[in-house]
């Protein structure tokens, strides 16, 4: 059985958390009589099968659908994986609440978990910040903020760092921390810390320090650093942007680590989930910079994918929130081929998805910065096309652009083959009819022969 203490902690916690709250930070959820309801985060759901409910004191969730059920500690562990422990330390600090010592004697985890990597995150980050602020160390840095058009209070939101040009910043930070715990002794920690800052074996395996042939070095040396963090504003994982031309590659990205899955993750979730929520329109676009420029204009419901295209986990973290899509890229070849992953990752999902294309191939960051930058940014957004539409578009270039039988053929067949893959079949009466009919006009075919042809791939 439980400790007193152990159960006191649970209770305490509990009853401080609001779970309409907790929950509402990841899935847009709506009022209904005295509950609340929205998308099932544990399924693919395709319509509102969540519910919460308040009663004498209590608060739970169920789904109707797959059966997921539970209270705040549950959908901690289930959503985010965490153990118990990391739940109550969670849901503790969110109350602003401490626990008790025992609590923290019973539970210290050996070995390197996933709160001994989100600690070293943390640890890494105050450092890069601190370099950043040093009137010598983060001058290059800073400068490159500043020419970038970033404002002070941007800076601070996304947590700007800068990883200074040497091998083991890291390690060094880690030698001083370890210093001023033994000068000041375990009893300085607050409860709910250990008396001393994670193993440099913990910095590897978050990423922040490579171990290689020639001894430990900082993953990261004189880049602009750019912390990426989970839903729950916790850092996971680092990019770097170069400072030096002759640096390669441009952009560097923390490996992937038991907290940080690029397939899963998107720049500026945690500022931008609210908003999102709010307006229902999640914008997806390509880089840190990008992202940051939107959110300095008023665009605050904008994310970016990490160096990898858009995938089934981006798309279903997204349905959570919202109703719409706009797919934001670049014009150029590389932007294209984005959109066109992107729109066959929603292609079949229940959302609504569009393509926004900016005027004269610009970047948002490029763009939000000349005189009328906003004004126009709006208006592209405005503008943006179904993906669908998209879609047909797309063809019609390429379809146009062949000029013998055979080559429209092929263009046609290799249509229907993407059609049927993405699960055209699938798709409602009304998406499908006004897919054919667009197809038709362009082709001259009916519409019951190419829903033939697509049927028959």
């Amino acid at each position: 059985m439980p400790s007193l203490e152990l159960q006191s902690d649970r209770d305490r916690v509990l009853d401080a958390t609001d779970l309409v709250a907790l929950v509402g930070e990841h899935v847009a959820l709506k009022p209904k009589g005295r509950e609340h309801v929205g998308l099932c985060p544990f399924h693919d759901d395709r319509s509102p099968s969540l519910t919460i409910f308040h009663k004498a004191g209590a608060s739970w969730y169920k789904c109707f659908a797959c059966g997921a059920t539970g209270n705040a500690f549950d959908f901690l562990l289930n959503f985010h994986k965490m153990t118990f422990p990391e739940a109550l330390r969670f849901l503790a600090a969110r109350a602003g609440m401490e626990l008790t010592q025992r609590f923290e004697r019973q539970h210290h985890e050996g070995g390197i978990g996933k709160q001994d990597l989100i600690e070293a995150n943390r640890l890494a980050l105050k450092f890069y910040r601190r370099m950043l602020a040093d009137e010598t160390e983060g001058a290059v840095a800073r400068g490159v903020i500043e020419s970038r058009g970033i404002s002070p209070a941007m800076a601070e939101s996304f947590q700007l760092g800068y990883a200074p040009d040497r091998r083991d910043g890291i390690e060094q930070a880690l030698a001083r921390a370890a210093a001023h715990v033994r000068s000041t002794g375990a009893k300085g920690a607050r409860s709910g810390e250990k008396s001393g800052p994670p193993s440099i074996e913990t910095f590897v395996a978050a990423g922040v320090v490579r171990d290689g042939y020639s001894g430990r070095s900082d993953f990261l040396r004189h880049r602009l650093v750019f912390p990426i963090c989970d839903n729950l504003g916790n850092p996971i994982a680092f990019g770097g942007r170069k400072l030096r031309d002759e640096d390669e590659p441009k952009y560097l990205n923390s490996p992937e680590s038991p907290l940080f899955y690029k397939s899963k993750s998107l720049y500026g979730i945690h500022l931008a989930s609210q908003s999102i929520i709010k307006s229902k329109v999640a914008i997806v676009t390509e880089g840190y910079t990008d992202v940051i420029a939107c959110h300095q204009a008023g665009f605050t419901n904008v994310v970016a994918t990490l160096g990898t295209a858009l995938t089934r986990d981006h798309a279903k973290l997204l349905q959570q929130r919202c109703e719409t899509v706009i797919l934001l890229f670049d014009g150029d070849a590389a932007g294209m081929r984005a959109a066109d992953r992107g729109v066959e990752v929603f292609f079949a999902e229940k959302i609504d998805v569009k393509v926004c294309t900016l005027p004269g191939g610009r970047d948002p960051d490029d763009l939000l910065r000349t005189p009328d930058g906003v004004t126009a940014f709006r208006a592209a957004l405005d503008s943006a096309i179904d993906a669908l539409a998209y879609l047909v578009r797309r063809f019609q270039s390429e379809y146009g652009a062949k000029t013998g039988v055979s080559g429209k053929h092929q263009s046609l067949e290799a249509l229907f083959r993407k059609l049927a893959e993405l699960g055209f079949g699938s798709l409602p009466v009304v998406r499908r009819t006004l897919v054919l009919a667009s197809l038709a006009s362009i082709t001259g075919l009916a519409e019951r022969q190419l829903e033939a042809a697509v049927a028959a791939i």
